[in-house]
């Protein structure tokens, strides 16, 4: 029985420090660019982990559960607007500096409108 339970143990160990190594290595390129001093480094660590939650969904690491669809379609609005604002090209699709604005804000608030009302079940 002790044996049993010192291999248990051994197992758990082995595997959260799989799960520890599999995480640095889905972030150490994020972390290596990230900076303190602009909103754009903030939404690369946020589209990492949308992608990251994208991923995971429908992966064979989450259970199936009711509202699964729903989730992985607002994951994936909250995606595409985080990626928009990254990429900030705004005045290139609008000429008129006031709709330039005016969507870029529209955006902002509609991703972190998604992210408040989802995120706590955004779990698996």
């Amino acid at each position: 029985m002790k044996e049993e339970k010192e291999n248990l143990i051994d197992k758990i160990k082995r595997t959260n420090l799989f799960r520890g190594f599999k995480s640095i290595w889905n972030w150490i390129d994020v972390i290596w660019k990230d900076r303190q001093w602009d909103y754009s480094f903030f939404l690369l660590i946020l589209i990492r982990k949308l992608e990251l939650m994208k991923k995971h969904i429908y992966s064979d690491d989450c259970c199936a559960y009711v509202g699964m669809e729903i989730d992985y379609e607002n994951i994936c609005k909250a995606l595409d607007l985080a990626k928009r604002l990254y990429n900030d090209d705004y005045c290139l699709m609008y000429e008129d500096f006031k709709q330039c604005y005016e969507e870029k804000e529209k955006d902002l608030e509609e991703l972190f409108k998604i992210i408040r009302d989802n995120l706590t079940a955004w779990w698996d």
